[in-house]
């Protein structure tokens, strides 16, 4: 159960630094079009923060993680935090089809740092999903235990 704890904490930690990454970047070159992207990114940070510290208190000891009611909410904030990245990752798709649409004089593309920004947002939403298939295993197995 401690090794499951520790890869979650591993995978969800990945998962912000992947976001972080990519708000960081978003907001450099940030244009009034790409907004909603930037926020929704940002707020799917913020749940992944959340999923990353209470898989840190589990992996530290301070909350047992052999408890349905720790996995429970390890489970729905990862659940939280992946369905934001796949909303993100459907807007960075819609924006960057608006970037490309535009008339051929204005169609300067997008910058390599956008695309490594879609990249990270791609990563993270994987990060995610293995944080949700390990976070899936411990609540069966504090199901199976209690």
């Amino acid at each position: 159960m401690a090794k499951k704890g520790l890869l979650g904490f591993i995978a969800a930690a990945a998962a912000g630094i992947f976001l972080l990454i990519s708000i960081c970047i978003l907001k450099e070159h940030n244009k009034s079009a790409w907004t909603d992207t930037v926020i929704l990114v940002l707020v799917s940070l913020l749940t992944a923060i959340v999923c990353v510290l209470i898989r840190l208190l589990t992996v530290l000891g301070v909350l047992k993680s052999d408890t349905k009611g720790v996995a429970l909410l390890i489970l729905l904030t990862g659940l939280v935090a992946g369905i934001l990245t796949i909303v993100a990752f459907a807007l960075f798709i819609r924006d960057i089809v608006r970037v490309y649409d535009l008339p051929a004089p204005f169609n300067v593309g997008l910058s390599g740092e956008t695309w490594f920004a879609f990249v990270c947002v791609i990563v993270a939403g994987l990060a995610l999903v293995a944080n949700l298939i390990i976070g899936v295993q411990e609540f069966q197995a504090a199901g199976a235990s209690s």
